[in-house]
């Protein structure tokens, strides 16, 4: 969770850099999983269909609609899934870290503007960055850290992380 972060349930949100998927939110922290945003039906009037036509909400849903497959568009044009991103090899890399060192509660990773990510190749990224603990009497520690990962599909990563020396 990220400083300014209220505390939320598991479950789908809207993706906290701002790209136009939903990220899962484990009720701890971000996971590499994400799927393209989906567009909130609007609620049915008890009793018919509503005026549908003095509403803006289907013209609206509608353009949104629009902009998202536009952007599903370039995405598959540009190396793939909205999930293949960026924001993905990142979120998936802090997670390959926490597994391969145990990382303790006291951890933290900086914003991803912050972290250095080159995309390798069609589906794979490499990511330098780094990571800050707490140690028992208050003191941080940043670890340089390193990672490379591949974007399998249906938001599943795979690869493996380092601390460096």
């Amino acid at each position: 969770m990220q400083p300014g972060e209220r505390a939320r349930r598991p479950g789908w949100y809207p993706d906290p850099a701002g790209q136009p998927v939903e990220r899962w939110w484990t009720g701890i922290q971000w996971s590499g999983g994400c799927r393209p945003y989906r567009v909130p039906r609007p609620a049915r009037r008890a009793g018919g269909r509503g005026n549908s036509a003095a509403s803006p909400i289907p013209w609206i849903a509608g353009a949104f609609a629009l902009v998202l497959v536009l952007f599903a568009g370039f995405a598959a044009v540009n190396g793939g899934s909205l999930c293949g991103s960026d924001i993905g090899a990142y979120t998936a890399c802090q997670g390959f870290l926490d597994e391969e060192i145990g990382a303790p509660s006291t951890a933290s990773y900086p914003a991803l503007a912050q972290a250095t990510i080159t995309r390798t190749g069609a589906n794979e990224w490499q990511v330098h960055a780094y990571l800050t603990t707490e140690t028992a009497t208050g003191f941080e520690i940043q670890h340089d850290w390193t990672c490379v990962a591949t974007y399998v599909e249906e938001d599943r990563w795979r690869g493996n992380a380092a601390l460096l020396e």
